[in-house]
């Protein structure tokens, strides 16, 4: 009688043995030797599941400890970083200029007439923005 088994842990194949496997046994698989780990009973068509890790010639497991640090991701690079501050930079500049017109308005028209050049400012921004968005719809 033949046994049908499943392998995981190394892969995935299925197996005919005339033999009920057992823990610790060695198996090969595509002309590589696997020890046995566990032998779980099987749901059709297999008669049993088993778990096996590849041997090596030092008689030792092919799987190693496995470095968290190294995920092969290089990072976002110098130019992201460049064009970051470049962007900040700008920000900042645009910021300062805005700051010194609101001043200025404040400091010549009062606190009022501060927040009406603004608004006017930020009203003339908007319809322009307006006119050239719907040209292009």
């Amino acid at each position: 009688m033949l046994y049908d088994v499943r392998v995981i842990g190394y892969g995935s194949f299925d197996l005919q043995q005339d033999m009920p496997p057992k823990e610790g046994d060695t198996l090969d698989m595509e002309g590589t030797a696997c020890t046995v780990l566990s032998v779980l009973p099987g749901e059709w068509p297999y008669d049993a599941i088993i778990d096996a890790e590849r041997v090596t010639d030092h008689g030792m497991a092919e799987v190693g400890p496995v470095d968290m640090e190294d995920d092969g991701d290089e990072g976002l690079g110098a130019r992201f970083y460049v064009k970051l501050a470049a962007l900040c930079l700008a920000c900042g500049i645009i910021a300062t200029i805005g700051f010194l017109i609101f001043w200025r308005a404040l400091y010549a028209f009062g606190f009022l007439g501060g927040f009406l050049v603004i608004g006017i400012l930020l009203l003339l921004f908007a319809w322009i923005y307006d006119r050239r968005t719907r040209s292009s719809v």
